[in-house]
């Protein structure tokens, strides 16, 4: 049985995805992000969670401790399992100490430095995104943001 989301990060989630709407015109939902509501982000990440191309679990290295990571004791979020589709929809769910999932955490179109969502989207196919997205995921293990990685 998938996930639910809590409802006040679901509505956080929708108002930071719309914010997004300038730089992002992946369809949420089947709608643009200006138009996106709780209820389709929900559709999304539930669509993405079901179409996995890759899915893995790894703690993520909290962005405010980027400067501790000199002196070796960054801290980084709990284990979560991420869920990734052909699109690049990336789907993160929380898990508890057994390792069983207990909520979305967030869900969003994954861009990459240097290229619009548009040219991401309608230029490479879809095995060449996973592609890119696998070679993402080996630089932030390189840069130690992800740490104690299982691909699944």
């Amino acid at each position: 049985m998938p996930p639910e989301w809590d409802c006040d990060n679901l509505l956080k989630h929708t108002k930071t995805r719309r914010n997004e709407s300038l730089i992002c015109d992946m369809p949420f939902g089947g709608e643009n992000l200006e138009n996106l509501t709780p209820t389709l982000l929900k559709k999304q990440s539930l669509a993405t969670y079901k179409n996995v191309s890759i899915k893995f679990v790894a703690e993520y290295r909290i962005k405010k401790e980027l400067d501790r990571i000199k002196h070796n004791n960054a801290s980084y979020f709990p284990p979560r399992r991420y869920y990734v589709d052909t699109n690049l929809m990336v789907s993160i769910v929380g898990l508890d100490r057994n390792g069983n999932e207990t909520d979305f955490v967030t869900c969003f179109h994954k861009h990459f430095y240097n290229s619009s969502c548009f040219i991401t989207r309608n230029t490479l196919s879809s095995g060449s995104r996973l592609i890119k997205f696998k070679n993402y995921i080996q630089n932030k293990l390189r840069c130690k943001d992800y740490q104690n990685f299982t691909r699944e």
